[in-house]
């Protein structure tokens, strides 16, 4: 996205070959957001995206996404939503990624082989909303023992992007 190209499909999948061939490319991708940010440190603008943690109006959005892992039809749209930013980001992907991902019935299963190429572990594609998911709770229980309150911290503002794509018309 910040190099001006569009968020499809097989952008990511050229960019997960990248990562898979240790280029110099597929290792800033591998990294983190930040560190994707520090890269772009010319571009106005970039790391403000990865810096202002809030989900203060997510509530205010109906999302609907177009395509779920088969499995995870117990959860909302906006828990899939907050599962697969999560998981993305523990793989160092850009938020924005979610668009092409979970616009294609497929997009999981490319992350997935993201993982795998990282790790060489398999690990099938509703694994990552569910490992996100538990992201979120272990990080809320951490906090809240931390700070005595239960306050979900990792949810950038930027993720309005998101919900505003995928509100329900």
């Amino acid at each position: 996205q910040v190099e001006g190209r569009s968020p499809h499909l097989s952008e990511i999948e050229r960019l997960v070959e990248e990562v898979e061939h240790l280029s110099l490319r597929g290792r800033a991708l591998g990294s983190t957001t930040g560190g994707l940010a520090y890269l772009f440190t010319d571009i106005p603008g970039v790391q403000d995206l990865v810096t202002r943690p809030s989900e203060e109006e997510a509530s205010g959005f109906d999302v609907r996404l177009p395509y779920r892992e088969r499995g995870l039809e117990n959860i909302s749209d906006l828990e899939y939503l907050y599962g697969y930013m999560i998981g993305s980001e523990n793989l160092g992907l850009c938020l924005f990624t979610a668009f092409a991902v979970l616009e294609s019935p497929h997009g999981l299963e490319v992350l997935a082989r993201l993982v795998e190429v990282k790790t060489g572990k398999k690990m099938p594609g509703g694994e990552i909303i569910k490992e996100g998911l538990q992201c979120i709770k272990n990080i809320s229980e951490y906090e809240k023992d931390l700070y005595n309150q239960c306050q979900l911290g990792r949810i950038p503002e930027f993720i309005k992007v998101l919900l505003r794509y995928f509100q329900n018309p």
